[in-house]
């Protein structure tokens, strides 16, 4: 899957497509992410060819968010994946629209 030359060419050096990207890093990078949220430590797992870049993961992240409001708003509700799948929701509570005045 990644992409291998006997040299490396000059200017910014692409590993692999984004298309090919291996998803071990990736996982790697989106779970230190989740827990701790420290960017210095996911760069230094970058630095040592364990995780993507924090950069990848802003972009990971920011992609993510972008589908699941998407979804929303063409299903005209939010909820989520795993309420949705073999659970009978007899009622939910939103608080978002309380107000104590």
């Amino acid at each position: 899957m990644l992409n291998y030359r006997e040299r490396e060419p000059a200017g910014n050096v692409v590993r692999h497509k984004k298309c090919h990207e291996p998803p071990l890093p990736l996982y790697l990078g989106l779970s230190m992410h989740g827990k701790n949220r420290d960017k210095a430590s996911i760069n230094e797992m970058h630095a040592l060819g364990l995780s993507v870049s924090y950069k990848r993961v802003q972009e990971m992240t920011s992609a993510l968010c972008t589908l699941v409001a998407n979804r929303a708003q063409e299903e005209g509700v939010l909820c989520p994946q795993n309420l949705r799948k073999g659970v009978f929701t007899v009622g939910a509570y939103d608080n978002i629209d309380h107000n104590q005045k």
